[in-house]
């Protein structure tokens, strides 16, 4: 049985996120020179939970959306490392209130074709719960995750009477759902990790239950060890927020008040714990104000988490990054937003940052090496939730 402490939606039930409108001030002078770094940012537009969507590309160089991919219902997406093929999940609707049905279109992004429209049923439609605001919005984290050798696309899903819970396996050379499913028994809020040193492994931190799970592929697809049934638990209480690896391959597990364990997955250890600074977890003797960890991302020896102050606790959405050691989690620089935001994007070897503003639908730019705000690129969709950085 799959047990349930985030909601699941339906278009008849959608749940509309509510956010405060918040006041921010201009950038500090070192900032008025933008920087910008080549490539795209592909960002999910939810469009407010209505039954169409859209996946924007947004040219870095012109600072402007210069092309759009429709979708349905509760979008999701996946990029391909070379930036070469989209993977855009959602759901199809007939008519408001009536018939949808999940699908997964794959798109050549290099000529805007459709190469594949698949079925993609039970895709799992779950967003938090956002409290207080004067402004109604729809936005989420990926449930989808490509494997380092982009064989598979791993899918996260759940059974309508919740018998299921676990990942369907999309094969990109085929084009096709594999017939093998991986059964994740009572795991919420699924953080899906692909391995960095293997192209057939995938790490699976489930929320719900605190431990974390492993599958692994043959070259053809079948599972040839699955440790789902026996998790690796790693801690009792708390809220998972993020996860990353390092480049050491241990998989570092952050909660939302600011503990972390490290853990060592081919020896199922906890190999370390700790707390970051200026959370509750660990209060700072300078009186440094009590931050909640949302979101994160890691590039090469740098780790950036998203740290919401405790005011905006109910809303979710952060005004402050910390750079942080990627190796022992100490704190080098923070970066102020002049908006909240909800996800980033690392890019240009960790010296540059894209936040996704999704009350404004802007992307905030950050240099990293100077630790500060530099430019907004407006217009970029209506409530936004998933931004990828294409090289």
């Amino acid at each position: 049985m799959c047990i349930f402490s985030l909601k699941q939606l339906r278009l008849g039930g959608a749940l509309l996120v509510i956010l405060g409108l918040l006041a921010y001030g201009q950038f500090p002078p070192a900032a008025q020179q933008p920087t910008r770094g080549p490539g795209k940012l592909y960002v999910l537009d939810s469009n407010a939970a209505r039954s169409t969507s859209e996946a924007l590309v947004v040219d870095l160089e012109k600072r402007q959306v210069t092309k759009t991919y429709p979708a349905g219902f509760h979008p999701d997406m996946a990029l391909s490392a070379d930036g070469r093929r989209l993977y855009l999940a959602y759901d199809a609707v007939k008519s408001e209130r009536t018939e949808q049905k999940g699908v997964l279109d794959v798109i050549d992004t290099v000529t805007g074709n459709l190469i594949a429209h698949v079925d993609n049923p039970n895709r799992w439609l779950a967003i938090s719960e956002l409290n207080d605001s004067t402004m109604a919005l729809s936005i989420y984290d990926s449930t989808m995750a490509l494997s380092k050798n982009v064989r598979w696309l791993f899918v996260y899903k759940t059974s309508t009477d919740g018998a299921f819970c676990g990942l369907a396996v999309f094969d990109t050379t085929t084009n096709r759902f594999l017939s093998d499913t991986i059964a994740l028994p009572k795991c919420e809020a699924a953080l899906l990790i692909p391995s960095q040193r293997s192209g057939n492994t995938l790490f699976v931190v489930c929320g719900g239950t605190n431990d974390v799970r492993t599958a692994r592929l043959t070259q053809n697809g079948k599972p040839v060890v699955n440790e789902i049934p026996s998790g690796f638990r790693f801690v009792r209480n708390g809220i998972v927020k993020t996860a990353f690896q390092s480049e050491d391959d241990l998989l570092r597990v952050v909660m939302r008040d600011g503990e972390y364990s490290n853990l060592d997955l081919a020896t199922r250890s906890i190999v370390g714990r700790g707390a970051l600074a200026g959370t509750p977890a660990k209060r700072d003797a300078g009186g440094e104000a009590e931050r909640l960890v949302r979101f994160s991302q890691a590039s090469a020896d740098k780790v950036f988490l998203g740290l919401v102050g405790l005011r905006d606790r109910n809303r979710l959405l952060f005004d402050e990054i910390a750079i942080v050691k990627a190796d022992t989690l100490e704190k080098t620089a923070t970066m102020q937003a002049s908006a909240p935001l909800w996800a980033f994007a690392v890019g240009d070897g960790g010296s540059r940052l894209y936040g996704l503003d999704p009350r404004g639908g802007k992307i905030h730019v950050f240099d990293t090496k100077q630790a500060v705000e530099t430019e907004i690129i407006d217009g970029v969709g209506k409530s936004p939730t998933i931004v990828i950085l294409s090289k």
